[in-house]
């Protein structure tokens, strides 16, 4: 299946909002939301797609790892992201490759039976 560029564009619009909300303080039932993590006035160039929410909230401390995922109930889609890095530390950095697919897998595994 080949995507359009309105497609495109919705998809890229939810993931880099997701990824920045990802990183500031989660509530599960929050709306997806643009994260102002620059600390200036610049606001997000575009509007966010409605009807995302927090489901899940994944926060390990012993590796560093952080994901979240949000769903959307009328069109019944699911954002799994996974954090980035928050500075340079060789725990946070490593658990980005190392962990993220079998967090990803177990956190995919709850989503289906919540959705």
């Amino acid at each position: 299946m080949e995507l359009t560029a309105d497609q495109i564009n919705r998809l890229f619009k939810l993931g880099v909002t997701a990824t920045d909300m990802t990183y500031g303080q989660l509530s599960v039932g929050a709306s997806l939301a643009p994260l102002n993590n620059m600390g200036t006035d610049v606001q997000q160039p575009f509007d966010t797609p409605s009807g995302f929410v927090v489901t899940s909230v994944t926060d390990d401390t012993t590796t560093g790892f952080r994901m979240a995922t949000y769903a959307n109930s009328a069109t019944h889609e699911i954002l799994v992201v996974p954090n980035g890095s928050d500075g340079f530390t060789a725990k946070d950095w490593s658990s980005n490759g190392l962990d993220c697919r079998d967090q990803c897998v177990n956190n995919l595994t709850w989503i289906r039976r919540v959705v």
